[in-house]
């Protein structure tokens, strides 16, 4: 099988939207699905963008936006809310040409974060997946200017019931000295439901996993 290189069909619009914006707050994600990125009649020509994926009705219904899920009426309310939205990978190959999953991506080159955290006002990333977050703090570690233990430098928090991360960012490095945020949200598939469950059985919480996962977006989006 000839694999085919792809690039990030929205990135370089976001990146100079996010540069030129007033954003403080980010939502990250991994790529697009394939869908979206050959243009196989996705359902919106934007970022989760496919037919299956439910990202941005579990938005819209947590946040109460009466509106029609289009591009221009997600980047309007993202706007009103200081926050904007880009992808943690710039370009990748597919193990399979046709898989939309993580998994299968191979990643060639990743979109610079520490750049836009440089030169904006950024203090809080909602990332859409562990995996998001792991790629995210292999980003900053090395720039840390103290030599900790991770788990010292990332230091775990809640709001709510929901953990989060918090780590201090310098002025020196990341133009203004800050604390950033970084709140993992639930993914929106359907798949991630057994992993919620699996959480709330452990935890012995009796609740409905997808109003669990609502919960979640409910307490860390607002």
């Amino acid at each position: 099988m000839n694999l085919i290189l792809e690039k990030h069909p929205f990135n370089d619009n976001a990146r100079s939207r996010i540069m030129n914006g007033a954003a403080t707050k980010l939502i990250l994600g991994t790529f697009p699905a394939n869908e979206v990125t050959k243009d196989l009649n996705p359902r919106i020509k934007f970022y989760y963008g496919s037919t299956d994926n439910k990202f941005w009705d579990l938005f819209f219904d947590v946040l109460e936006i009466k509106k029609k899920i289009t591009v221009q009426n997600i980047l309007s309310f993202l706007e009103s809310k200081d926050m904007d939205i880009i992808d943690i990978i710039r370009k990748c190959y597919r193990k399979d040409n046709k898989s939309s999953s993580d998994n299968d991506l191979t990643i060639i080159e990743f979109e610079d974060i520490i750049d836009i955290l440089k030169n904006t006002k950024i203090d809080t990333i909602y990332t859409t997946s562990k995996l998001v977050t792991s790629l995210l703090k292999r980003q900053i570690d090395p720039l840390l200017e103290n030599k900790k233990k991770k788990k010292e430098l990332f230091i775990e928090t809640k709001k709510g019931d929901f953990q989060f991360i918090k780590v201090s960012l310098n002025e020196e490095t990341f133009g203004i000295a800050r604390e950033l945020k970084i709140m993992t949200l639930y993914s929106p598939s359907d798949q991630s439901i057994k992993g919620i469950t699996k959480g709330l059985n452990k935890k012995k919480l009796e609740i409905d996993p997808k109003s669990y996962r609502k919960q979640q977006y409910l307490e860390l989006l607002k």
